[in-house]
């Protein structure tokens, strides 16, 4: 994955990759390994246009990037309506859901901030019923990402990625039911 990554302050300056498309060309030219790169369903925060940003995502594919991992959302239609402008833009490349179960209050916060994620009506209820019980909470954000999986899964996407936040109990809980349903999937074929 070739990510910028996050500015340490508001003045430092990344003269050598200001943006990942430049780390992506740089690593293309000494190395013929896949490179992913991030795409952001609801645009990147430090950009004042909100939604995909097209020109962005062109630049990242044409500097080398062999596969898309989204940012984490909390609504697929964000999702399949990147997948559409993507399409729409002649922009085929592979590209990863990434989800992110919500295991406490100040994480959802945090993270929404960081990466300007909205969270859709019946997610804000979740997390307000369970606020002041943190396993309640955890277990109705394993729940929630395990319904975006399971629809994201019936609509074909190319992967998933689990954003499980160095929470190895989260994947413990998650994963056997994602390889049911995978497992599911493949017998209906």
């Amino acid at each position: 994955m070739a990510l910028r990554g996050d500015l340490p302050n508001d003045d430092y300056v990344n003269n050598d990759y200001p943006f990942a498309k430049d780390l992506i060309q740089d690593i293309k030219s000494y190395t013929d390994l896949n490179v992913g790169a991030a795409v952001y369903p609801e645009g990147h925060v430090d950009n004042p246009v909100t939604g995909i940003s097209l020109n962005g995502v062109r630049e990242k594919i044409l500097s080398g990037t062999d596969f898309l991992i989204s940012q984490l959302f909390f609504e697929n239609n964000v999702f399949y309506g990147m997948q559409d402008a993507l399409r729409a833009n002649y922009m085929k490349i592979p590209v990863s859901a990434g989800i992110m179960p919500i295991i406490s209050k100040s994480q959802v916060d945090r993270m929404t901030y960081m990466i300007g994620s909205s969270l859709p009506a019946h997610l804000i209820k979740i997390v307000h019923k369970y606020e002041n019980d943190p396993e309640s909470l955890q277990q109705a954000g394993i729940e929630y990402a395990l319904e975006q999986i399971h629809d994201l899964i019936n609509h074909g996407v190319d992967g998933i990625h689990i954003y499980a936040m160095n929470r190895s109990k989260v994947l413990e809980d998650m994963l056997p039911v994602i390889n049911q349903e995978i497992q599911k999937k493949a017998l209906i074929k």
